[in-house]
């Protein structure tokens, strides 16, 4: 029977996988793929993967649950965890519910009038998030979150941590498409009122995820390291020749903004408060795959006019080309208002 590859470079295959589709990665790919890579060279037990660009972990988690050592890198700071999130299948499930409950409590005995939210919301949020959501689910969202930073458990913590962060597009009334956002497009549906409830529904259905896909890995242990970090400086985390198998997907010049698909879970969570914090913290650490992300004031683009310079005449048409792209660039306006 031929085997279906067609779907092997999206990331649709793992929106319908348990735990792997904890969060969706703009340009993922397959599980799949990967668990047919290290079937046809014959990866087993002791050997070690790598993923030098490992995103949500994708790579990783095939690894564990077919019983292969990995490593992977990953120089975003908020996806990072999520991958940690994901490779951590011990998260106590009493913990979990015991926190959710004082989350119900707190929730049920809120006694904050509209006008009171709205403004409690207006100190708290950018104005793009305040777009996104009704009041009442927003300020359920702020009242999940500020108790999450309470849990004590770290392992607990981070998996609700990633429950939320899964949750907010679900209760938006936002466009929330993948993997940006429209605010000015309204959908306000039965979950867009149902903050906590959509929550509560997420954290469980996460458990079940854990005990689904425990059941059906290998028993075979594993060991596996995660490193935040750019992959091209990793000598000192990663022994030469200590690697069996590369798989990755690099973010080739795909025009995904790999930090603005994060924009909106930054604002919410509260690790931005501004584009040029996002700008700040996460795009400059990442390789530039999209053209938003060149900042005409960074040197590093400077080599360009040499390059073209000392170009075959045969390529003088990349000169003109440059020179009118450079000059429409400018006519064009590229700050985020939101």
């Amino acid at each position: 029977m031929p085997i279906d590859i067609k779907e092997w470079g999206t990331f649709k295959d793992s929106l319908k996988a348990p735990v792997f589709n904890w969060f969706t990665y703009p340009a993922g790919f397959s599980y799949k793929a990967v668990r047919y890579s290290l079937q046809e060279e014959n990866i087993s037990n002791g050997q070690t993967v790598y993923d030098p660009f490992m995103g949500s972990g994708t790579t990783n988690l095939v690894a564990k649950t077919m019983g292969v050592n990995s490593i992977g890198v990953e120089a975003h700071p908020f996806v990072y965890p999520i991958a940690q999130c994901k490779m951590n299948w011990d998260v106590s499930r009493d913990e979990v519910l015991k926190e959710l409950a004082k989350i119900e409590k707190i929730i049920l005995h809120d006694d904050k009038d509209e006008p009171e939210i709205k403004v409690l919301l207006q100190n708290e949020f950018p104005e793009l998030v305040l777009k996104c959501y009704l009041p009442q689910t927003l300020y359920e969202i702020l009242l999940i979150r500020n108790q999450i930073r309470k849990v004590s458990n770290k392992e607990a913590r981070l998996f609700m941590r990633v429950a939320l962060i899964a949750t907010l597009r679900e209760v938006s009334i936002a466009a929330t498409g993948w993997p940006y956002i429209a605010p000015n497009k309204i959908k306000i549906t039965s979950l867009s009122k149902e903050g906590f409830k959509t929550y509560r529904k997420k954290c469980t259905n996460m458990l079940e995820d854990l005990s689904s896909i425990k059941n059906s890995s290998c028993n075979t242990s594993s060991e596996h390291k995660l490193i935040l970090g750019d992959s091209r400086n990793v000598s000192g985390e990663i022994e030469d020749e200590s690697v069996d198998h590369i798989f990755t997907s690099p973010p080739y010049l795909n025009n995904f903004d790999y930090a603005d698909r994060t924009r909106l879970e930054m604002y919410v969570m509260g690790d931005a408060r501004t584009w040029g914090d996002i700008t700040k913290n996460v795009r400059t650490k990442l390789i530039t795959s999209a053209t938003t992300q060149i900042d005409r004031r960074d040197e590093r683009y400077v080599f360009l006019d040499e390059f073209i310079e000392d170009c075959p005449k045969e390529y003088a048409f990349l000169e003109r080309a440059v020179k009118q792209l450079s000059g429409i660039r400018l006519t064009k306006g590229g700050k985020k208002k939101l």
